[in-house]
């Protein structure tokens, strides 16, 4: 008797069994078979360079699968701006602390709030150093801005040497990523050269310029100050080879 009730027993879990194999395998099959709802997300329409003021024309709307939008990303352009209190008009909110490939999603991670938060320290990539580099204010103001990216010259006597490349450049002076790329004239936000105001505080005719390098390359440009002179030469934008 008690052989038969445990024969019952074992043939009703293995039906058990079966029906719940049976609708794990229906479900799986609708999953793969039915495409998932397509929801807007923007992307970058182009390259953007770290350093960037984020503006709508930079994005373009895409529509991916739910699952495949990223945390915290950006879903419309209105989002990318804000209405002014005093004039009422919608101005930038972001500025970019990564560089964004084309067709990447938008997400918040590597945006900052124009003016806010974008501190030297908030810039630095994870396992590198910022570092000073004094330059003449004629070779960097107006030519190389925070966002660029440059390879590091070393002359040495009559010999020149690319000690480092692809260095990206954090601030110039008391320039940082999205002051100087849009600035108030007259009620209009322009796309032009920064305030003069951002290198009064510096003497004579030198300039700081503040770089991202690992603990071992700024060893190695610290040797380079010290024995001869240090340049920049300037990079196209998304040209990263090294």
């Amino acid at each position: 008797m008690k052989n038969k009730i445990q024969v019952v027993i074992a043939v009703c879990l293995s039906g058990l069994i079966a029906i719940f194999v049976v609708r794990y395998m229906v479900l799986l099959e609708r999953k793969y078979r039915v495409p998932g709802e397509r929801l807007p997300v923007l992307a970058a329409k182009r390259y953007i360079q770290q350093g960037a003021v984020l503006l709508p024309e930079m994005t373009m709307e895409t529509f991916v699968p739910g699952e495949f939008i990223q945390p915290k990303a950006i879903r419309k352009t209105d989002d990318l701006l804000i209405q002014e209190l005093n004039s009422g008009k919608r101005i930038p909110v972001y500025v970019t602390v990564s560089p964004i490939l084309e067709g990447e999603q938008i997400i918040a991670t590597k945006l900052s709030v124009v003016g806010h938060g974008t501190g030297i320290g908030a810039l630095i990539p994870e396992g590198k150093r910022s570092f000073v580099i004094v330059c003449e204010s004629d070779s960097v103001v107006g030519k190389i801005n925070p966002g660029n990216r440059v390879d590091v010259l070393s002359v040495f006597d009559d010999s020149v040497f690319t000690v480092l490349q692809n260095v990206d450049v954090l601030a110039v002076g008391k320039l940082l990523p999205g002051q100087g790329q849009i600035q108030e004239r007259k009620g209009r936000y322009k796309d032009d050269a920064p305030s003069v105001e951002l290198f009064q505080d510096f003497h004579g005719t030198q300039i700081p310029v503040v770089i991202a390098v690992t603990p071992q390359e700024a060893q190695v440009i610290a040797m380079c100050i010290e024995k001869g002179r240090v340049f920049f030469s300037m990079r196209s934008p998304g040209d990263t080879g090294v």
